[in-house]
C-alpha cells in the first residue's frame, strides 16, 4: 500500500473538517472525486490545529500515488502533498 501525506492550509483544513466554505474545498473535492481517493485525518481526534491539517490517502499503485500527489499540489488549498517513502527493513 502506498500512502500520500497531505497538508492542507489551515483555513482549508477547517473548512474540510466542518464541511463549510465550499470555496475553499470545491477544487479539492473535485480532484479527490476524479481520482477516486478519500482524504483521511492523519491524526484523528487531535485537538491541535496544526495536527488537524494533516491527512492521508492510500492507493495500491506507486505511480498512481505520485499522480494523485501531483494533482493535489496544484491546488491552492493544499500546502504540501507527497508520497510517503516506504520504510526499508532494518
Amino acid at each position: 500500500m502506498n500512502e500520500i501525506v497531505v497538508r492542507l492550509r489551515d483555513s482549508a483544513a477547517t473548512a474540510w473538517r466542518a464541511g463549510t466554505d465550499p470555496g475553499q474545498i470545491t477544487a479539492l473535492q473535485a480532484v479527490l472525486t476524479r481520482v477516486g481517493a478519500e482524504l483521511k485525518p492523519q491524526h484523528p481526534g487531535a485537538l491541535d490545529p496544526e495536527l488537524q491539517s494533516w491527512f492521508t490517502i492510500s492507493t495500491e499503485s506507486p505511480e498512481r500515488a505520485e499522480e494523485i500527489a501531483e494533482s493535489l499540489r496544484s491546488l491552492d488549498a493544499v500546502e504540501a502533498a507527497y508520497v510517503q517513502p516506504r520504510s526499508s527493513p532494518a
